[in-house]
Order: structure tokens, then C-alpha cells, then sequence
């Protein structure tokens, strides 16, 4: 499991994540 340094920090990683073009795309690879 990833671990991030802060919970915030986690927190904002799954958020750019979440924004990032490729998390939007339907199909998942």
C-alpha cells in the first residue's frame, strides 16, 4: 500500500489523481 508522508498529502495525491485526463476516460486500460 502507498503511503503518503501526511494524510493531506495522500489526500491531494488521489485528488490529481482523480483530475488527471486518464482517470476521466471511460475504459480503464
Amino acid at each position: 500500500v502507498w503511503r503518503a508522508p501526511s494524510p493531506r498529502a495522500a489526500a491531494l495525491a488521489i485528488n490529481a489523481e482523480l483530475a488527471s485526463p486518464q482517470a476521466q476516460r471511460p475504459n480503464k486500460a
